[in-house]
């Protein structure tokens, strides 16, 4: 899985960028350079996003290193 793979998890639910930055309390911009490895979302959103899309936190994590 890649940025598109997170991005397709989050279109998948019914979700836009949008919709999840709004839920995390960032802005989609944000949410955006967070999922392509630019920016880091700090551990309290990183498992709420977890919980949005229904994904096992070390799976996700995984898929964000491979950003880095």
């Amino acid at each position: 899985m890649n940025q598109s793979s997170i991005k397709n998890m989050i279109y998948g639910k019914g979700y836009t960028l949008a919709q999840i930055a709004a839920r995390l309390n960032v802005s989609a911009g944000f949410l955006s350079m967070a999922l392509s490895g630019k920016r880091k979302l700090n551990l309290d959103r990183f498992f709420k996003l977890c919980e949005i899309l229904n994904q096992n936190p070390g799976m996700l994590y995984k898929e964000f290193k491979a950003q880095e």
